[in-house]
């Protein structure tokens, strides 16, 4: 009898390293826990919805991964890294990016240094930046038609666009975005959300926190459902037990754990 080679079904195939893998994370506001061992993780080309009622410690569990809030306890691991303890900045150096809410742009700069501005902490030689910008232009060609007007001037769909684009000047592996549907009409949400799945068609790992919970859950490819700083829900979104959960927590079916 032949051996068994490797390819030719005999062996599993190797599972994917986690492009983002948070461990029993806790963080908060001096006494006050926001985060409260909260776990999950997000392998490449994949998009993983977190949804939640507002003050269910959404935006607090992207600070917490981004660095800008400091873990009490848990792990923060990126590409197999621990970061932790690391500042923002080494964070975007190991391939972290985030898009705040709010589109927090610079609207009194043009779109073209809006977009340098996400090479920064990457200090790189400027044919390296002019690299990047052209191919940012080449991604997003109402960007390129833009790039000498000031962001001010922008819809609030194409600020969206600048903003998401700002983040991938860094050239990312795991993208995190806090509620990019905030104040868009849904035609241009549609726009948003294509982008979002090329993205990810990519193999770009995407943390997608949302309110439009219907239409997060159809994107994604898993869901985690947060209350009161909790997980009280993780899974595929194809699984109909996350839309019950998510209907309880946004219709309050269920008592809220205290914060």
């Amino acid at each position: 009898m032949s051996e068994p080679q490797v390819g030719d079904g005999a062996f599993p195939a190797p599972a994917l390293v986690p492009a983002l893998r948070v461990e029993s994370l806790t963080a908060g506001y001096g006494d006050l826990m926001a985060v409260r061992q909260v776990s999950f993780e997000v392998a490449p080309g994949s998009l993983l919805t977190v949804l939640g009622r507002n003050g269910a410690g959404k935006t607090s569990t992207l600070l917490a991964i981004t660095g800008f809030m400091r873990a009490r306890e848990g792990r923060v691991v990126l590409l197999g890294e621990d970061v932790t303890a690391q500042p923002v900045q080494k964070r975007i150096l190991a391939g972290l990016s985030c898009v705040q809410e709010g589109r927090r742009i610079f609207r009194k700069l043009t779109v073209a240094e809006n977009l340098l501005i996400g090479t920064v902490p990457l200090r790189l030689p400027r044919s390296e930046r002019n690299s990047r910008l052209q191919a940012t232009y080449e991604r997003f060609p109402l960007l390129a038609d833009k790039r000498n007007e000031t962001a001010d001037r922008l819809s609030g769909g194409q600020q969206q666009v600048l903003a998401i684009a700002q983040a991938l000047m860094s050239s990312p592996k795991v993208l995190l975005l806090d509620e990019p549907s905030a104040g868009l009409a849904p035609a241009v949400l549609d726009s948003v959300m294509e982008t979002v799945r090329h993205l990810k068609d990519e193999g770009l790992a995407v943390v997608l926190v949302e309110q439009l919970v219907t239409r997060a859950m159809r994107e994604a490819d898993n869901v985690a459902i947060l209350e009161g700083g909790r997980i009280v829900h993780y899974g595929p979104a194809s699984d109909a037990a996350a839309l019950q959960v998510a209907r309880e927590v946004y219709l309050s079916e269920r008592p809220q754990a205290p914060v």
